[in-house]
């Protein structure tokens, strides 16, 4: 077979000319739309360093970057979910702009373990984790193990005010293999708080509904630790496998433990 090879420009510069500006680059030819579709294979990490290159790529990198971000909104929740069956409503939730989000979005993306993202997550008034459960169960999306202790600890406390969150996709760059301590503070130095069991299981049932993703799965095992405690003992969830997700404390899959990071509006 014989490969023909057009090329793009029907003169050919001489090596010994100097570089000239006017000289037309094939790639800021192409519509807005092929450019974002381009700069959306980029890792969320290389993207500023492609936006700073002119002025016309600065707006399609965020662009194909924005489009990147996973939206959990109240629609998604009134489509999936019976809200005045569980106790739950977005009365009173003021949802901020994209020139809010985005800047936050992006930020926090560049600091996701494997490029795997942010969501923006609406979270309704009421929101408990009992409650995150039973709705799980409609959505066959179950637990394979929860630790005893924690149910009686944090399932019937309830969220007091519906709120947005910007969340990671999976943990942390590098907040494996560290302490509780140190995780912490690696997620405070990036702006950011540590998510709750109720923040991350709302975002691992929806991905699993709308897209068959496991977030903080077991390819490979990852925990999130998480705000809350039991006994004395921070949670940590993820292990989600194809038979469910799990719940335990921390020091029983520290090896796997790493921390996802969460912004608040």
């Amino acid at each position: 077979m014989t490969v023909k090879i057009i090329p793009t420009c029907t003169a050919t510069p001489s090596p010994d000319m100097d570089a000239d500006p006017k000289w037309p680059c094939p790639i800021d030819e192409l519509p807005e739309e092929l450019l974002q579709h381009i700069f959306s294979y980029l890792p969320f990490v290389d993207q500023p360093k492609a936006a700073l290159v002119c002025k016309k790529w600065l707006p399609n990198v965020r662009e194909a970057a924005w489009k990147r971000v996973t939206l959990i909104d109240a629609s998604v929740w009134e489509k999936y979910v019976n809200l005045e069956k569980y106790g739950l409503s977005f009365e009173g939730l003021v949802v901020p702009g994209r020139e809010s989000l985005e800047p936050v979005a992006l930020d926090l993306a560049r600091h996701v373990e494997n490029d795997q993202g942010v969501s923006i997550i609406a979270i309704p008034k009421g929101l408990s984790f009992s409650k995150l459960l039973a709705i799980g169960r409609t959505l066959e999306v179950r637990a394979e193990y929860i630790w005893g202790r924690m149910e009686p600890a944090i399932g019937a406390v309830e969220t007091e005010q519906a709120y947005v969150a910007v969340l990671s996709n999976g943990v942390l760059q590098g907040s494996r293999s560290k302490t509780i301590k140190a995780r912490d503070k690696l997620v405070q130095e990036l702006g950011c708080e540590v998510p709750s069991v109720a923040d991350l299981l709302t975002a691992m049932i929806f991905h699993k509904v709308l897209f068959s993703k496991r977030l903080f799965s077991e390819e490979p095992w990852t925990y999130s630790l998480t705000s809350d405690s039991a006994d004395g003992d921070r949670l940590v969830i993820g292990g989600f496998g194809a038979s469910g997700f799990c719940v335990s404390f921390h020091g029983y899959v520290d090896v796997f433990g790493g921390a996802g990071g969460l912004r608040k509006f």
